[in-house]
């Protein structure tokens, strides 16, 4: 019973990672202010996954600092679907 408790908390938790990344990355494509109560909490939530990822990017693909598209949300969204499957693999080896 506690493995799928933990399975169910690990999904939704990737699924709203996920939802918040889009959010973000979706934000930037509007005139809103930055300062916004709503931007910096969502900042404040996603920034621990996008920057590393965004650090890892810019390191292996110096020259994507110049693009005008950031792929980091999708980088950070495939990161987060395999870190999902991976616990979940992991898990399926446990008996509680």
């Amino acid at each position: 019973m506690s493995v799928i408790l933990l399975r169910s908390a690990i999904y939704y938790f990737t699924n709203a990672l996920s939802v918040l990344i889009i959010i973000r990355a979706l934000i930037t494509w509007f005139p809103i202010s930055r300062g916004s109560a709503f931007v910096r909490l969502l900042d404040a939530l996603t920034a621990p996954i996008l920057n590393p990822v965004r650090g890892l990017i810019y390191r292996i693909f110096p020259a994507s600092r110049d693009l005008p598209l950031d792929f980091t949300p999708l980088a950070a969204i495939f990161l987060l679907e395999f870190a999902r499957y991976a616990l979940f693999y992991i898990l399926s080896f446990v008996r509680f």
